[in-house]
């Protein structure tokens, strides 16, 4: 975990100056949603901060990336490997943050919706796949150990993210080749056509450290301001039990006495 104000704390301040604009970017794309997104990069800034250990010889920018992959993969990896007709339908990557978006969202131009739109066609891993080595020029070594797997197959899911891509294409009127190679060309040239977003204020470090260390704070003195009334609700019942036993002792002795005395 990374103290604050250290070397290693500045360092990730830093790289993530740097980089935050592209994990927004690609959370957005791998999510084909704006909220989904958002929250991805939010997460991938949180667990890189606590976890920021680029190994030797892994680029800042390959280790961000291998850290969004990570989180969006973590739902479905365990189909990744399956043949097509075993897998069961994809969760929801967003059902794992239950709390909303507390921040103002961006709106996507139409170029950008109907990107998205056929990207959504495309499962989780294959636009992962396509999106790393035609969108973000990643070579194939690289992809392979950001999604754990093999060359071969990541080749292999290159290819049939292009061919399902083409056909979609195709479908509404865009020119594409049926050539693999000037297929791929196509495809990327409209993957490419993605205008980068501005990752907003919410995603800067400071901003997440500020409302976590408020959330904090809050909970802290929630969690005394409760401790507090328990002790003077136990009080209050103690004291209204010890005057209920005085009360029954005096209404006893007292018609004791009087019958003493009769």
């Amino acid at each position: 975990m990374i103290i604050l104000e250290s070397p290693e704390h500045k360092r990730f301040e830093d790289h993530w100056s740097q980089y935050a604009n592209l994990v927004y970017n690609l959370s957005i794309v791998l999510a084909c949603s704006v909220k989904t997104g958002w929250l991805l990069a939010r997460d991938t800034m949180l667990e890189a901060r606590l976890n920021f250990t680029p190994g030797l010889g892994v680029s800042p920018r390959l280790w961000f990336y291998q850290t969004v992959v990570d989180l969006w993969l973590a739902p479905n990896r365990h189909q990744m490997l399956l043949p097509k007709f075993f897998r069961r339908r994809e969760k929801r990557w967003e059902s794992l943050f239950p709390r909303p978006v507390d921040s103002g969202l961006i709106f996507l131009s139409d170029e950008q919706e109907v990107l998205l739109y056929f990207l959504r066609k495309l499962e989780s891993f294959q636009r992962v796949a396509v999106i790393l080595r035609l969108m973000e020029d990643l070579p194939v070594e690289s992809i392979a150990r950001v999604m754990s797997l093999g060359e071969r197959r990541v080749i292999t899911t290159i290819k049939e993210s292009v061919a399902l891509l083409g056909e979609n294409l195709a479908s509404v009127g865009v020119p594409t080749p049926e050539r693999p190679d000037e297929q791929e060309a196509a495809v990327t040239s409209v993957l490419k056509g993605w205008k980068p977003l501005q990752a907003p204020m919410a995603l800067k470090v400071n901003v997440i450290e500020l409302r976590v260390s408020v959330r904090w704070l809050l909970q802290k003195r929630l969690a005394n301001t409760y401790s507090l009334r328990l002790m003077v609700l136990i009080l209050l019942v103690a004291l209204a039990l010890l005057a209920a036993m005085l009360g029954y002792m005096w209404y006893t002795g007292h018609h004791l006495k009087a019958w003493v005395i009769q």
